[in-house]
């Protein structure tokens, strides 16, 4: 039995998936760099999660059942996250294969285009629940009529059930994930996240250069107030 699951293992590390094909689209459909990567929507969630070790965080690289021939016509997410999970073989992979990650990702997210809108709502959905994934994720930064900007489901016996989404007006929609723990926000076209345990949203990069900024300006600001006031001092010592 060891020696079955050492030949496993060995297999399992020395396969790889190909490269999903490069989409062709629209300039302005390019909306997953900047939403995930631009503002560090993406790595402020890691930070936030930690578990690196054991966390896979994954982006347009395909997800499959088993080691297949071709993995071609099966789906590749704008991002997806599972917990309990090889990002090494994940890396090794060039994807992840549920068989030998041994469960399905946690959540899965699409940025929507033009060309992608119906197939996100439709095929994905049922694709996802199929896999497993415990939460799938729709994000589109248009206002279109009709659709919504922001949409979620939850996976409940085996059967995609919507996630509430709640409008906080001034162009603010957020929807809780169970599964990160924090709300999936949409602001004015951007994504964010939000820790209802630390009431707070998690920094985007502008934000967290602003943070340094002002703690060094305040620290600045501290240090000269102290030799204001050591000289202060000097001055009534030597006057006395």
């Amino acid at each position: 039995m060891a020696t079955n699951q050492h030949i496993k293992d060995i297999l399992a590390a020395d396969f790889q998936l190909e490269d999903p094909p490069e989409p062709e689209r629209n300039p302005e459909d390019m909306t997953t760099f900047p939403q995930f990567t631009a503002n560090g929507t993406v790595a402020s969630l890691v930070a936030h999660l930690g578990n690196q070790e054991t966390t896979v965080y994954g982006a347009e690289r395909y997800i499959v059942r088993e080691r297949p021939a071709n993995a071609r016509g099966t789906r590749y997410p704008d991002l997806y996250i599972a917990f309990g999970a090889d990002p090494d073989l994940y890396y090794r992979q060039n994807g992840y294969i549920i068989a030998d990650q041994g469960k399905p990702p946690d959540f899965a997210m699409e940025i929507a285009s033009t060309s992608t809108r119906p197939i996100d709502d439709g095929a994905k959905r049922i694709d996802y629940s199929e896999l497993g994934i415990r939460e799938y994720w729709r994000f589109d930064q248009r206002v279109l009529p009709n659709r919504p900007c922001l949409a979620g489901d939850r996976l409940e016996e085996e059967v995609y059930v919507p996630i509430p989404i709640r409008e906080e007006g001034e162009g603010r929609l957020r929807g809780y994930s169970e599964v990160l723990g924090v709300y999936v926000c949409w602001e004015e076209g951007m994504l964010r996240w939000f820790d209802p345990v630390g009431n707070r949203y998690l920094s985007t990069f502008q934000e967290e250069q602003d943070a340094r900024v002002a703690a060094e300006a305040a620290r600045v600001a501290a240090e000269a107030r102290s030799a204001q006031l050591e000289q202060e001092i000097r001055r009534l010592r030597q006057g006395s």
